[in-house]
This record gives structure tokens, C-alpha cells and sequence, in this order.
């Protein structure tokens, strides 16, 4: 294994101001069958480096990182060293590989693990909430395309996070949810949320880290969209504005998307309302589209997805 440990640097000193974020290679090396000579937890860290350096750095090799993170899982099933919230930690990584494989990529081959794999960690890990979160929005996403009634099941599953642990629900959960026709009254209700939640309470939103080096400057632009997606200007305005002005977003790498969607604010809203009252807005939204990880998750060196 060629883990970056030793290759790690890191520009500034992050945290709460405004100089850059910090940045961190997580691994050296081709990503293909990765990681096979670890054991143990070593294996574990080894593949989540792996996932974390396809998802900032090396997004071609995407498909190699969610093989590694199977044969990670096969390999450390039944390893007593291992307990069950690491485990858990490689099923819920895969998913959120395969999902970037899938939105940012266009590419499906690993989202069909991803209900499975999502079962298998909040199974293992039934008091974290961020996994069930991840789950209960597959199972809401699936349950929309099959009927009304299991939508409106999966809908209170969802609820019912939101009165547990709302201020991370929501993040979870909004773009997709904002994505879905306004008949379902999913989109107003999450731009009515993102009014409720204030970044400056949660120190994981203000931070900057080596995974999420522009958390609050990406979090703004996609509030702005929910409320573009609503047809609130205005509002939609306020959070282009902030998420140009947020802590270091003069090294946010996607600047140019917030300041784009400002210049032409009547012809982004054009785009959602001519998709009507019926229709979902999945393929053309920020959230969902090419970007959609690495708007918060790209460090300031990494190849711009444009």
C-alpha cells in the first residue's frame, strides 16, 4: 500500500478564516486493486483513503475506488479486529462513491449496491444518523418512482429524521428532495428549512477541512438554488451573495458557478419554471449534476470540473 500519508501538504492553516483550506493527497498510486496487501483496520483506513482520493483528486478513477471498497468489505467481514461501525463506515463510503460515479460521471455501474449497501450499515450502525439519512433518501428516491404510497412511507421515515437530527438531515436530504416536482411540496419545504438553519451554529458548516475544504461557500450556492428551483429571487440572490463572501471562498475553485447564476438570476429561475408544476428538475440542477461533490468537496488544486 502507497497511502499519502507521507504525502500529505497542507496550504495554510484551515480552520475558521480566510486564508486557503487546507488540502491532502490521500493516496500514491494507481487505485486499481488497491490496498490488497492490508489487513485488518488497516485495510479499512486504506480503502477509505482510496475512496476520499477518487471523490477530491482522481474522479477517472472512480470505478477502481468502489471495486476496492468491495473487496475491502469481503475482505474484513468477518475480522474480529474490525467492529461494526467501520464496517459500516466502508459500505456507507461506497455508496458515496458510486453516487459521485453517477452524478458527477454519468456513469451507473456501482449505484446498484448502493439500497444494499445502505441497509447493511445502518444495521450495523443503527445510532448514526448520518448513514440512516443516506438511506431513508434512497429509499424515498426509489419509493417516488414506484407509488404513491410508498412515497408518502418513505416520506415520514424522512420526518422523522428531520425532528431527530434536523440540521443534518437536511444537507442529507435537499438535493434531492428539492429536485422533485412542486407538486410533492418537497422543494418549498426544503427552501423553508434552509431558512431555518443557521451555518454559524454548527462548527462542522463554518470549518474548513481537508475533506471539506469550502463547506459553507458550496452549502450557500446550493440553498440558492432551492430557492431558485422555487422561484424566489430574492432569496436566491441572498445566498449567491453569500456564498461568494463566505470564509475563503476567494480559493473556492467553483466561484465561477455562484457568480455565473448572479449575472443571469431571470434566466437560472426561467430554467426551473419552465419544467412546470409536475416535473422534477434532477438534470439540471447543481446539486445533482457534475459538480455536485466537489462544490464543497474540491480542494483549490484539483482538476476543475467546469
Amino acid at each position: 500500500m502507497r497511502r499519502a500519508a507521507l504525502l500529505v501538504w497542507i496550504v495554510g492553516c484551515g480552520g475558521t478564516g480566510d486564508g486557503p483550506p487546507p488540502e491532502q493527497r490521500w493516496f500514491e498510486g494507481s487505485l486499481a486493486g488497491a490496498c490488497g496487501g492490508e489487513r485488518g483496520l488497516a485495510r479499512v483506513e486504506c480503502a477509505d483513503a482510496v475512496a476520499w482520493e477518487s471523490v477530491q483528486w482522481r474522479y477517472g478513477e472512480r470505478r477502481e475506488a468502489v471495486d476496492v471498497l468491495g473487496d475491502a468489505i469481503d475482505a474484513v467481514r468477518e475480522d474480529p479486529s474490525v467492529d461494526a461501525g467501520d464496517l459500516a463506515r466502508l459500505h456507507w463510503r461506497r455508496v458515496q462513491v458510486a453516487v459521485g460515479l453517477f452524478s458527477e460521471d454519468q456513469d451507473s455501474s456501482g449505484v446498484a449496491l448502493a439500497p444494499d449497501d445502505l441497509d447493511r450499515a445502518v444495521e450495523l450502525a443503527p445510532d448514526d444518523t448520518r448513514i440512516e439519512g443516506w438511506d431513508a433518501l434512497f429509499d424515498l428516491l426509489v419509493a417516488y418512482q414506484r407509488s404513491p404510497d410508498e412515497f408518502a412511507v418513505a416520506r415520514a421515515r424522512v420526518d422523522s429524521l428531520f425532528e431527530r437530527d434536523p440540521d443534518y438531515t437536511l444537507p442529507v436530504v435537499m438535493g434531492v428532495t428539492m429536485a422533485l416536482p412542486l407538486e410533492t411540496g418537497y422543494p418549498q419545504e426544503m427552501a423553508r428549512r434552509v431558512e431555518e438553519f443557521d451555518c454559524a451554529t454548527h462548527d462542522w458548516c463554518e470549518r474548513a477541512t481537508a475533506k471539506v475544504p469550502f463547506q459553507q461557500a458550496g452549502i450557500e450556492l446550493l440553498f440558492a438554488e432551492i430557492h431558485a428551483r422555487v422561484g424566489d429571487r430574492e432569496l436566491a440572490r441572498v445566498h449567491l451573495e453569500r456564498s461568494l463572501n463566505a470564509p475563503r471562498a476567494e480559493h473556492w475553485p467553483y466561484r465561477f458557478v455562484a457568480e455565473e447564476k448572479l449575472a443571469d438570476l431571470n434566466g437560472w429561475l426561467a430554467t426551473f419554471a419552465a419544467r412546470g408544476e409536475s416535473e422534477s428538475v434532477l438534470d439540471i440542477t447543481e446539486n445533482n449534476g457534475r459538480r455536485a461533490c466537489v462544490i464543497c468537496h474540491g480542494p483549490p488544486s484539483a482538476p476543475i470540473r467546469d
